[in-house]
């Protein structure tokens, strides 16, 4: 009796401890830089970011982990090319979209599409950034991924937009705000619909626009982006001085000023306010 007891003691003992191993794994731990990297990423903690996302790399390949290792790099495209590191980016994004061929895992292969689609479309590459999205798209329907196939139509929209192809715009933006609101993403929702309000602002549609900006500043405060928020505040502040209503445009320009924290935040912000300022060359405030 003695005996069968200390054996099943010891078996309790061995599984419990099997148990505590696998919670506290090295590849869990990485899971869990990878998760505060993306917060941070969110946040515009860009160097918070780069170190949970290199730190996290490391363990996957110590571990031989494929697909945490492929996740790794997808993040760090996404934040090299946020912070205009291209060839970082593009190399990134190869190395992942390598691995994730290899494991036939369509979600990730889309994951990348929609990242090398945003990286294209900086680099001038319309028709390149075009074919990723799509792509992108395609696969993102296939996995039923409503947040990813959003963000790759957002990108889409911002696309045409730049090319004038304003109907193909509206359409993608409209597309990706639905489903932003049927995941409950307000960041996202937020980000069409401040494309949505310079496409409506570019064609003289201001009742649209001014709604859309609108739209968009509310659904920056509740997250708390001020990046987007003081962007979203800039194109208002245009739209209200193309109106003429300077008292109101003054207002909506200092608020933008008010927002950003981070020293990178400053110079995305200039250079969105400086891409304003050269539309609104023929119209000054008194």
């Amino acid at each position: 009796m003695f005996v069968r007891l200390m054996v099943l003691i010891l078996a309790l003992l061995s599984f419990s401890l099997t148990a505590l191993g696998a919670s506290t794994s090295p590849s869990d731990e990485a899971d869990k830089l990878l998760k505060t990297g993306e917060e941070a990423y969110v946040a515009d903690r860009n160097d918070e970011a780069r170190s949970a996302y290199s730190k996290a790399l490391q363990i996957y390949r110590a571990e031989k982990n494929q697909l945490g290792e492929a996740n790794a790099l997808t993040s760090f495209g996404n934040l090299e090319q946020k912070l205009g590191r291209n060839d970082e980016a593009l190399k990134a994004y190869n190395n992942a979209m390598t691995l994730y061929k290899t494991l036939e895992n369509q979600q990730g292969e889309a994951n990348v599409l929609s990242g090398l689609g945003d990286l294209e479309q900086n680099l001038g590459r319309k028709d390149e950034a075009r074919k990723a999205y799509n792509s992108a798209i395609t696969l993102y329907k296939s996995v039923d991924n409503k947040l990813g196939e959003a963000n790759a139509l957002r990108g889409l929209g911002d696309l045409e937009q730049s090319l004038g192809r304003n109907d193909e715009a509206r359409k993608a933006y409209n597309n990706a705000i639905t489903l932003y609101k049927g995941v409950d993403n307000k960041l996202g929702e937020a980000n069409a619909l401040r494309g949505l309000g310079d496409l409506e602002q570019s064609l003289g549609r201001n009742d649209e626009a001014y709604k859309a900006y609108n739209s968009a500043i509310t659904l920056y405060k509740g997250v708390d982006h001020k990046l987007g928020e003081a962007n979203a505040l800039t194109g208002l502040g245009y739209l209200e001085l193309k109106l003429g209503r300077n008292d109101e445009a003054r207002k909506a320009y200092n608020n933008a000023m008010a927002r950003p924290t981070h020293s990178e935040d400053w110079e995305n912000w200039n250079k969105n306010l400086a891409a304003t300022m050269r539309r609104a060359k023929h119209t000054t405030m008194p």
